[in-house]
């Protein structure tokens, strides 16, 4: 089984829009829309700039940032725990992979939302998620039933700090 790591640091789900809004007052139940922002040392991620450093003082830039969200968890007041369904894709600056909708969401108030980044071990085989460009892209190269990368980070660094 592959480790899957939180990097905390990097990524900031810093837009959590709950929207638990019933049309009728016998409707039971609404929709939560999660939203996802990425925040680095306090600023909105932006791309091919040298405006972060490292914990060892070197300027560093981000040029991509893809990565899977799965094994979404809502943990309502009382306790009882929802699961949300289905892996969400996520790619910074791409708008499309922006925020996941979910509908048919017990009324309430949720106190805890649990994810993972990446895939659980029953997905994360060859062919685990659905034959798109965009889980193609995600499958680690050598072939052999290596699963997918949970995150591809890339960017550029000076390790001098002289430009």
């Amino acid at each position: 089984m592959k480790k899957m790591i939180q990097y905390s640091f990097l990524i900031t789900l810093l837009g959590l829009l709950i929207s638990l809004s019933a049309c009728q007052k016998e409707d039971q139940t609404g929709q939560i829309t999660f939203i996802f922002d990425h925040v680095v040392q306090g600023k909105a991620l932006a791309f091919n700039q040298f405006d972060y450093l490292s914990p060892a003082g070197h300027p560093y830039s981000v040029t991509r940032l893809k990565y899977y969200i799965s094994e979404m968890e809502l943990t309502a007041e009382n306790g009882t725990i929802i699961s949300l369904p289905g892996v969400h894709y996520r790619e910074a600056g791409v708008p499309e992979t922006e925020q996941v909708t979910y509908v048919e969401i017990p009324q309430g108030k949720y106190v805890k939302l649990d994810f993972v980044y990446g895939l659980d071990e029953a997905t994360n085989i060859d062919g685990g998620l659905p034959n798109t460009t965009t889980n193609i892209n995600m499958e680690w190269p050598i072939p052999g039933d290596q699963g997918y990368h949970y995150m591809k980070f890339e960017g550029k660094y000076d390790s001098l700090a002289s430009g």
